[in-house]
C-alpha cells in the first residue's frame, strides 16, 4: 500500500511529507493510462516521465517541484499519479501535501499597435502569421494561427462590404470552436494576396481549389508527416479496443512544434529591437487583448474573443501599466 509518511528527525524539514514510490503504484499508473486510452506518442511521453520519477524511492516536495518545473507533460504525469491514488483508493492522496509551490505570476509582455507593426515588418516570412494572430478575435494562440485555412474565413459575407469587419472559424485549445471577428485591414490584405496569386473563384479565395488550402503550412508536408507516423505505428495501429491511433492529430502536433521552433528563432533575432532578450509569440495574444481593453472593449467581449470559459482566465491575459491607469484617471476627472 502507498502511504503518506512523516520523515525521520534527520530528514530535511522541507521534505517532512512524502509518498512511497513502489512497483504497485507504478503498475497502477500504467493500468490507469491503459483505461484512459493513452496511446501512441502521448503514452510514450507519459511512460518516460513515469520512469524518471519512479527511479526515486520517495516522491518528496523537492522532487515534485523539480519534475513540475520541467514541462507540461511532467505536470500531467504528476496529476496522473494523484488521480491514480484517488482512483485506486491509495491512502495519502486526500491530504494533498505534495503540490507545487505557488509562485507569483509575472506580468505578460504587452506590445503596442506600433510595436506589432514593427514586428510584422521585420520578422521576415512570418509577418503575415503575426498579423493573423494579432488581428483575429482578441489574439490567437500559435497553434490556431498556424493552422488557418482560406475557407475558415466567411468571404461571401465580407465581400458585401469590404470596409466592415470579417469573420473566421477558429479551432482552439481543447478542440474548442468559435467564430471570431477579423480586422478589416487583415481581411483586405488576405484577399489581395489571393487575387494577386490568381486563386479566386467567383470572388472567393481558393474556392473549389485543389491547391493547398492552408495559409502557412503545406498540405504535402502534413501528408508526409502523417505517412511517417503511420509507418512508425504500423504494428500498434490498433489499440486494445480497436480504435485507430489519430495519425492526423499526431502530424498536426508535430507540425506545430517544428514551426513554433522556426518562428521563435525569428522572434529572438529581432528581440534587441524591442529591448528584450526574447519576444514570446504568446505575448501577441496578450497584447491584442490588453490593447482592446485600452480601446474601450468590454471585458465580456474580450473573453468571448479569446474563447475563454472563465472571466478570471481573461483577467490573467490583461496587463495595464501605471501610466495607463494614470491617464484614465486624468481623462475622467
Amino acid at each position: 500500500m502507498i502511504r503518506l509518511i512523516k520523515t525521520m528527525e534527520n530528514e530535511p524539514k522541507k521534505d517532512k511529507n512524502f509518498i512511497e514510490l513502489t512497483p504497485h503504484l507504478y503498475n497502477c499508473c500504467l493500468e490507469y493510462m491503459s483505461r484512459r486510452k493513452y496511446t501512441g506518442k502521448t503514452g510514450l511521453l507519459y511512460t518516460s516521465v513515469l520512469d524518471k520519477v519512479f527511479k526515486h524511492r520517495l516522491l518528496t516536495q523537492t522532487l515534485y517541484n523539480e519534475v513540475y518545473a520541467s514541462g507540461n507533460y511532467s505536470k500531467s504525469v504528476l496529476r496522473l499519479i494523484s488521480k491514480v491514488c484517488e482512483h485506486f483508493d491509495i491512502p495519502g492522496h486526500k491530504y494533498k501535501v505534495i503540490k507545487p509551490i505557488s509562485r507569483e505570476r509575472g506580468k505578460p509582455q504587452v506590445w503596442t499597435d506600433e510595436d506589432i507593426k514593427k514586428m510584422i515588418d521585420n520578422v521576415e516570412e512570418y509577418g503575415l502569421l503575426i498579423s493573423c494572430a494579432y488581428n483575429i478575435g482578441a489574439g490567437l494562440r500559435f497553434s490556431s494561427a498556424l493552422m488557418l485555412a482560406w475557407d475558415d474565413f466567411h468571404w461571401e459575407h465580407w465581400l458585401q462590404d469590404k470596409t466592415k469587419t470579417g469573420k473566421c472559424d477558429i479551432t482552439a485549445k481543447g478542440n474548442k470552436t468559435a467564430t471570431l471577428y477579423v480586422n478589416s485591414i487583415l481581411m483586405n490584405k488576405l484577399y489581395d494576396i489571393a487575387v494577386q496569386s490568381g486563386k479566386t473563384f467567383q470572388g472567393i479565395p481558393y474556392k473549389n481549389s485543389s491547391d493547398n488550402n492552408y495559409l502557412f503550412i503545406k498540405k504535402i508536408d502534413m501528408e508526409a508527416l502523417e505517412s511517417v507516423f503511420r509507418k512508425q505505428n504500423f504494428e500498434n495501429i490498433l489499440d486494445s479496443n480497436n480504435k485507430r491511433i489519430n495519425v492526423k492529430e499526431m502530424a498536426r502536433i508535430e507540425m506545430i512544434r517544428k514551426k513554433h521552433y522556426l518562428v521563435d528563432y525569428r522572434l529572438r533575432k529581432i528581440s534587441k529591437m524591442f529591448n528584450v532578450k526574447h519576444i514570446k509569440f504568446h505575448s501577441i495574444r496578450h497584447s491584442a487583448a490588453t490593447n482592446m481593453l485600452k480601446k474601450g472593449y468590454r471585458l465580456l467581449t474580450i473573453k468571448e474573443q479569446l474563447m475563454h470559459k472563465s472571466i478570471s482566465t481573461t483577467e490573467i491575459y490583461l496587463s495595464l501599466g501605471d501610466k495607463d491607469i494614470e491617464d484614465e484617471f486624468n481623462e475622467k476627472r
